[in-house]
Parts: C-alpha cells; structure tokens; sequence
C-alpha cells in the first residue's frame, strides 16, 4: 500500500488518479503526507441516530418526486417513526447493526424503483 500511495504522488500522476484508503487510518502513512490527505472520521454504527436515518428517509421521499413517483414517497409525517423503528430493529452488534440498517434502506430504495 505504502509503494503506491508512493506512485501517486508522481505529479504526472496525481493529476489523474486519486486514492481513497478505507479504514486505514490507525496504520498510518509514512513521510510527509498531511497536505496532501484528508481524514474522514466517520462515527461507528451505534453512533447512527434517527436524525441520520430520517436525512436519508427525506432524500428518498424527495427522489420520488424528482422522478415523478410521489406516490412511493413515504408520508412525511411518519418518516421519523419509520427511523426509529429501523433504529430499534437493527441488530446490536456494530457490523450487523450497519448491513441491517443497510439492507432495509436499500430494500426502501428499491421499492421506489419498481
């Protein structure tokens, strides 16, 4: 990992490509490479709130519409519940809590799609 993120420095290079280390934070790079790197910390999956399901529940209600299907919009006024149930149904461990939470937004998603 180290020897590319060595290569795309190159500036022949670094024009073009950019890398994207997922989870790679805590084995660090070597050298100089704070002006050149960003760290986005995101929280763990029992950090997710409702508030961050109802920001995706809302932007699926407002595809729906763009796409002139708003009757697969899911009513405004119940999005909050519906994320609070998907908060309560999920499981308790981390890696199963995200795909569960996942797997029902997607599965939300693709009902739209239909």
């Amino acid at each position: 990992m180290q020897n590319l993120a060595k290569q795309i420095l190159a500036p022949e290079i670094a024009r073009r490509v950019r890398l994207a280390l997922l989870d790679y934070g805590d084995q660090g790079l070597t050298g100089n490479w704070r002006a050149k790197t960003l760290d986005d910390n995101l929280p763990g999956p029992a950090a997710l709130t409702d508030r961050d399901l109802v920001a995706c529940l809302t932007e699926h209600n407002a595809r729906m519409r763009s796409n002139g299907k708003p009757w697969k919009a899911i009513d405004p006024a119940e999005v909050p519940t519906l994320a609070s149930a998907l908060l309560a149904r999920a499981p308790v461990d981390p890696c199963k809590r995200l795909k569960g939470i996942y797997d029902e937004l997607l599965g939300i998603g693709q009902l739209g799609n239909t």
